[in-house]
């Protein structure tokens, strides 16, 4: 018998569907299942619960084109029309706050007085904002790559990965220097201006081409 106490798996992205980033959790939550209940809750706008997805840029773009932020701020307005359109597209309704709320709406239909959370990059803000709404029904979190509460996360990307990346290359010393060299020249190679903003496009592309 189960204990009483479900774990609730909150997905990251934003964007990821609890249901289907499971399976590559499954390793590590094997023997936690063997005691408990897993709980997959598809947050609004993810998954199969009412799907808000944009169309993916064109991967055969020139490099320079995929990361222009005037060509991104152009493919968002269009995503944003475009989801507007569709039956359950009014965005004002697919907050964290009221993700949050779902979750507290599927804790009480289980009859679960506590659960457990585990979220992972967004999936912490989202452990956080339920933590901070229903204090009294956390049994225990793990939260793993947490993103504050105030943190711009989208609108951090290029700058935290251009981050982590000049401190791998501090550690790699020599080899970090010659793969910054690559990613400088991969850059220019494709006609993108070689800033922070670039790294993250550049070195994607470069793992592509090794």
């Amino acid at each position: 018998k189960p204990e009483p106490d479900p774990l609730f798996l909150l997905a990251g992205g934003p964007g990821q569907s609890a249901i289907e980033t499971f399976p590559a959790m499954i390793p590590f939550l094997f023997r936690l299942h063997e005691q408990r209940d897993i709980v997959l809750v598809d947050q609004r706008g993810t998954g199969r619960t009412a799907p808000l997805e944009c169309d993916k840029p064109d991967p055969w773009l020139p490099l320079a084109q995929t990361v222009s932020e005037d060509s991104a701020v152009e493919r968002r307005r269009a995503c944003l029309l475009e989801l507007q359109r569709l039956p359950h597209g009014d965005l004002r309704f697919y907050t964290t706050t009221i993700a949050m709320h779902d979750v507290e709406a599927v804790r009480a239909a289980l009859g679960a007085l506590r659960i457990n959370l585990v979220g992972g990059s967004y999936g912490t803000r989202a452990a956080l904002e339920y933590m901070r709404l229903h204090p009294n029904r956390v049994r225990s979190a793990v939260l793993d790559g947490v993103v504050l509460p105030d943190a711009g996360l989208v609108r951090t990307f290029s700058v935290d990965s251009s981050t982590a990346l000049e401190a791998a290359s501090m550690q790699l010393g020599v080899a970090g220097a010659r793969l910054e060299e690559k990613l400088s020249a991969l850059g220019k190679r494709a006609g993108a201006p070689w800033g922070k903003d670039q790294k993250e496009a550049a070195a994607a592309a470069l793992v592509a081409l090794s």
